[in-house]
């Protein structure tokens, strides 16, 4: 009967420890969240995306990425040359390779605003790439701008300030890694 008695127990603890386990992970989301990507036509000077994000923690970072995605590698080829400047044949002479790793630049007029308080105002030129996919398809990506801001939420605006035909055919967003949209 003590053995019966030890078995259900046992059982019971085990089930309450799972019980407040499942809670605990209900309440306790660990998963950061996912980045918010709203589109971005570079085609059209004067193309305007507005959004609000929300900043959940004190002084965190925010950045935000324009991010060119390619199907081919024939595309992914012709993207990296535009963007990086690198040449599609390698057997180019020096002088061609040494060019700055600029690219084509994009600029793009930038407000951030927290209601009334403005907190940025300003054009960014999208140049150059910090990551990239290896395979295809893929992407690159180009920091516009990039600030830590404390808790709350904020109004954001983005302008393309010039038509980028270079980049037809290749579909652009802007995106804000680890911050939802409001």
């Amino acid at each position: 009967m003590d053995s019966q008695r030890d078995v259900k127990e046992r059982r019971c603890r085990l089930l309450s420890v799972l019980t407040l386990a499942l809670a605990l992970l209900g309440c306790n989301d660990m998963k950061p969240p996912r980045p918010y990507a709203v589109p971005f036509n570079l085609d059209q000077a004067g193309y305007t995306s507005k959004f609000e994000i929300e900043v959940l923690e004190k002084d965190v970072g925010v950045k935000l990425d324009l991010v060119f995605y390619f199907e081919n590698q024939e595309q992914r080829d012709t993207l990296f040359e535009r963007v990086l400047n690198l040449p599609r044949n390698p057997e180019k002479p020096a002088s061609d390779r040494d060019n700055p790793r600029t690219g084509v630049i994009v600029p793009i007029h930038v407000s951030l605003k927290r209601g009334n308080e403005v907190i940025f105002v300003g054009r960014r030129d999208a140049k150059g790439a910090y990551s990239w996919s290896a395979g295809t398809p893929g992407y690159l990506n180009r920091n516009v701008y990039g600030t830590v801001l404390p808790k709350g939420k904020y109004q954001i605006e983005l302008i393309n300030i010039e038509s980028q035909p270079v980049f037809r055919g290749y579909r652009t967003e802007i995106k804000i890694p680890g911050h939802r949209k409001v």
